[in-house]
């Protein structure tokens, strides 16, 4: 069984990874705090789901499917849509409690894979961005949401529920970081730890033995998750479900939207 440790400078080399992961089981509708969440992934869903709960974005898709403001609160076109004016969220701050700033944003979409497409950004104060491009585009505020284009702190830093604990061996430890903005809507569990297993048998006899709660099934069914029969009560996992009742995609963000029921 081969494992993979990744640290938080290797996310941010890697970037993200594309796919949808999906669930069996039925979604709950109440979400309650605490325990522990232990996966089986293959290493580059192991990647998303990290990236996803140690770095925010400006915007999010929700599970719903529905696009929300995640670092950002607001954001307006003009321009006919080649100019975007985005507001801040004041109270995000950085692992390490560094407040997340206008500046930070200019710096980080600099380097990001959109940049060919601006024109120029400018920070009017310290929770305003003004994102000229050069040409319209209407969908920028779903484009932002795109991991790719997280939002990182002078020294790779994220601003997520969780941060990624150091260290060379073993699981890689998502910890809950305390007084977040998503508090009481988000981040239900007090630490992941995500296990990198490439093989399909091993991933699938991790879940069997219960030595894991969720894996990802085989390659060729893409990034999907099996659930593991709760051994006691309390350990059904519970993810958000779509406004049609349907399971919603979570596009990585297990760590932050699933709970135990």
């Amino acid at each position: 069984m081969s494992q993979r440790r990744f640290t938080r400078r290797g996310l941010l080399r890697t970037g993200a990874a594309a796919g949808l992961m999906v669930a069996t089981g039925q979604a709950l509708a109440a979400q309650s705090r605490g325990g522990v969440l232990r996966m089986a992934l293959p290493a580059d869903a192991l990647e998303l789901v990290a990236r996803r709960a140690a770095y925010d974005c400006l915007t999010e898709i929700a599970a719903g499917g529905e696009l929300i403001g995640e670092l950002a609160e607001s954001w307006e076109p003009s321009e006919g849509a080649r100019a975007w004016a985005i507001a801040l969220r004041r109270g995000a701050r950085f692992d390490g409690d560094v407040p997340v700033t206008a500046e930070d944003v200019l710096r980080s979409l600099a380097g990001s894979p959109l940049a060919p497409a601006i024109a120029g950004m400018e920070a009017p104060t310290a929770h305003r961005v003004t994102i000229h491009l050069h040409a319209p585009d209407p969908n920028l505020p779903f484009r932002l949401a795109d991991p790719a284009l997280a939002v990182t702190g002078p020294e790779g830093e994220g601003s997520g529920l969780y941060r990624i604990a150091a260290g060379e061996e073993g699981p890689t430890l998502l910890l809950r970081q305390p007084g977040h903005y998503k508090d009481g809507r988000a981040g239900w569990f007090d630490r992941v730890e995500l296990m990198a297993v490439e093989e399909d048998a091993a991933r699938a006899e991790m879940l069997e033995a219960g030595l894991v709660d969720a894996a990802c099934r085989t390659a060729e069914e893409g990034l999907r998750i099996a659930i593991a029969a709760p051994a006691t009560p309390g350990r059904a996992l519970a993810r958000p479900a779509a406004s049609d009742g349907t399971l919603a995609g979570d596009d990585g963000r297990i760590a932050e939207r699933w709970w135990f029921a």
